[in-house]
Parts: C-alpha cells; structure tokens; sequence
C-alpha cells in the first residue's frame, strides 16, 4: 500500500484531470458511480486498494469510517492504457463524421 496513490494523485501522474479521470472511470465501470470504489475483480488483481479511514463527527466524537480508492503502481499502468484507448475511441467517432 505504500506506493499506492489517490485517484486524484494518480490523474496528475496520468497528466488527466482529476474530474475527466473520475468520469471516465465511471463510465468505464471501473469505480462505482456513487460510492467511487473500484470493481471487486480488480482490487483482487492488485490494480487498486481500498483503504478504511475514520474521524470524529463534530462534539459528539462520534467515530465515522469511509472508504478511499488507491490506485497502485500497476494501477497506473492500467489506467494508463484505459485512458488511450479512450481517446483512440473518440478520434476513430470523430474521423466517422
């Protein structure tokens, strides 16, 4: 987990923004378009992790967990090719106009 990186990280590594990365992930399936964690299948084939953090909501110090996505290395090289195959579909639809 060490050399695992958020989502946004992994987008300025990828040189894509963090929102067209987010959105193309969703669309993709690759992450869940409501609780933004990536497929089962992919967590097991070491391309993400989840990672389980907790904070105290407010004067209560009620402790709340949530769930952050963290691309891997090998992650990144998916992701990598994921996103050029995104812009290779959309120049082929844009040649077919």
């Amino acid at each position: 987990m060490r050399n695992a990186v958020m989502i946004k990280d992994a987008a300025e590594i990828l040189n894509i923004g963090s929102h067209t990365l987010f959105r193309t992930l969703k669309d993709k399936g690759i992450i869940g378009a409501l609780n933004k964690l990536p497929r089962r299948d992919l967590v097991m084939q070491g391309l993400f992790e989840v990672d389980i953090r907790e904070f105290q909501k407010g004067r209560s110090g009620v402790k709340k967990q949530y769930s952050v996505t963290l691309v891997t290395p090998a992650g990144l090289s998916y992701l990598r090719e994921v996103i050029e195959q995104v812009k290779t579909d959309e120049a082929s639809n844009e040649s077919t106009k």
